[in-house]
């Protein structure tokens, strides 16, 4: 019975060890395997995270995505957290989207009671998440299966050990600027990004994580130079084939003799539903233009 005691209270200070080391990815691992990580070596520091950004520049109003790689550096892994922070306003997150198919990293985290991915609670609890302008967005990934609404695991999946992208991050630019999109990561904090090694006791192997940012412009058109109004035919100059444009389609739509053509109202520069003077007169006003030099074209 003292026998008994003691591998209980081992079992419990084991998994007040994890709780502390560990994220929610990791935790949730070993919370629902009740398995000890198998005895090894302590693993160097080998690990990597990433976010790259496609594109790099966007309107206010566009969508861009964050890709979150992993390079476990030759060490094999049971779970991974990722604590990615950024500017609520100039970004918005909308979604999450998982890649790390054909890895073992099989369970992302937090779940849902059907055991899939939760992405909407990571979007909505970001948006609460909040230090000031920025907050956090927080989700894992561990080497288990899980089944039933417990949940239950079905099996521990091998260890993860190589590079993958772990998940694309949607978002979309509110206000112009230059938008940074971070990995949280400072080292034996556990409350951050981590990548724990298959090695008892568990030990975050994270060494280094790189960020990215996207440079966000004014979603308003630049207005069409005036002169390119009277480039009829949109051949990136006023010239003589946009004066005949204009003459052959003088008095259009309203004149009956010779019968209008039905493209007529390419020649309608000033856009007030016939060929008429105006128009004759607009044209007249930026002919040679881009290339004349006086007078300047407007």
């Amino acid at each position: 019975m003292d026998n008994d005691r003691s591998a209980s209270k081992a079992r419990i200070n084991f998994f007040k060890l994890i709780l502390l080391v560990a994220g929610i990815a990791v935790a949730l691992y070993l919370a629902l395997n009740r398995v000890k990580f198998q005895n090894k070596a302590a693993a160097p520091k080998t690990a990597t995270l990433s976010l790259s950004s496609s594109p790099t520049s966007v309107n206010v109003g566009q969508n861009f995505t964050v890709t979150v790689t992993l390079n476990t550096g030759g060490s094999a892994i049971r779970g991974v957290d990722i604590r990615m922070s950024y500017d609520k306003t100039k970004v918005s997150p909308t979604a999450i989207t998982t890649t790390a198919t054909g890895t073992t990293l099989n369970t992302f985290a937090p779940i849902t009671a059907n055991n899939t991915f939760d992405s909407a609670k990571v979007i909505t609890s970001a948006g609460t998440n909040c230090s000031g302008n920025t907050c956090y967005l927080e989700f894992g990934a561990v080497t288990a299966n899980l089944t039933g609404p417990a949940p239950t695991p079905t099996g521990v999946t091998n260890a993860y050990n190589g590079t993958t992208s772990l998940a694309l991050v949607t978002f979309t630019a509110l206000t112009t600027g230059t938008a940074n999109i971070n990995l949280e990561s400072t080292s034996n904090l556990t409350t951050d990004s981590n990548v724990v090694a298959d090695i008892n006791p568990p030990e975050d192997i994270l060494s280094s994580v790189t960020n990215t940012s996207v440079t966000i412009a004014s979603s308003t058109v630049s207005p069409t130079p005036a002169w390119n109004k009277s480039d009829v035919n949109g051949s990136g100059a006023v010239d003589i084939f946009d004066y005949n444009a204009v003459v052959t389609n003088f008095g259009c739509p309203g004149r009956t003799s010779p019968t209008c053509a039905t493209n007529w109202n390419i020649a309608d520069i000033v856009t007030n539903n016939q060929v008429d003077i105006f128009d004759y007169n607009a044209l007249i006003t930026n002919f040679g233009c881009p290339g004349r030099t006086s007078p300047v074209c407007s």
